[in-house]
């Protein structure tokens, strides 16, 4: 997901086409839709794990705070594609 996010930060097109993917199922409006409660929860979890035993889930928290800057970027050019 860091990495799609990371295309969409840099390449307009593929923002735009993310943006415009029709999403799996009626619960959403868009595809993208999910990313940003995902990303939070997986942030909530991590941050609820006792990381000195956990060593898997302290390696994810980089990853993780990248992936939610780049959807910061994204969703700022969604604000565009919806105009």
């Amino acid at each position: 997901m860091k990495d799609l996010l990371s295309l969409c930060a840099k390449d307009d097109e593929i923002a735009r086409f993310i943006y415009n993917t029709a999403p799996p199922t009626y619960q959403h409006a868009r595809f993208s839709d999910w990313f940003r409660g995902y990303l939070q929860n997986q942030m909530e979890e991590v941050n609820s794990k006792n990381l000195s035993t956990y060593s898997y889930y302290a390696n994810r928290i980089p990853s993780l705070k990248k992936a939610l800057a780049h959807l910061e970027v994204y969703e700022e050019k969604c604000k565009t594609f919806a105009e």
